[in-house]
């Protein structure tokens, strides 16, 4: 006997990716402690936010775009200066790019991140 697959919600839940810049050599802090919980995430159909930056923030937006995850689930928040450097990059790789006030502190910013 199999169990049915778990329902699909109406609006799928969020999951905010970030961490440290440093993930160690080929990326064994992100594969130990990121990947079972993006994968667990994956399964349960959610969408994903994730920051600009190298570390953490890279490695998830490469690992999720290889799964491969539809770049339509995935959402990076910059500021107006990061979107000047990084935003066509990210744009080209078919990914929501969502521009936050720089002045922001990290708190409000990740509280406007998971409201969206």
């Amino acid at each position: 006997m199999t169990s049915p697959d778990p329902p699909t919600p109406s609006t799928p839940e969020i999951a905010f990716i970030s961490g440290p810049l440093d993930i160690g050599p080929n990326n064994f802090y992100f594969h130990t402690h990121y990947i079972p919980q993006i994968n667990a995430a994956i399964e349960r159909g959610h969408h994903f936010v994730i920051g600009p930056v190298a570390g953490v923030d890279r490695a998830a937006l490469d690992y999720l775009l290889a799964y491969p995850i539809p770049p339509s689930r995935i959402t990076i928040f910059v500021t107006p200066t990061e979107n000047i450097l990084m935003g066509e990059e990210f744009r080209s790789r078919a990914v929501n790019v969502h521009v936050v006030d720089g002045g922001m502190n990290i708190t409000t910013r990740i509280g406007i991140v998971m409201r969206r």
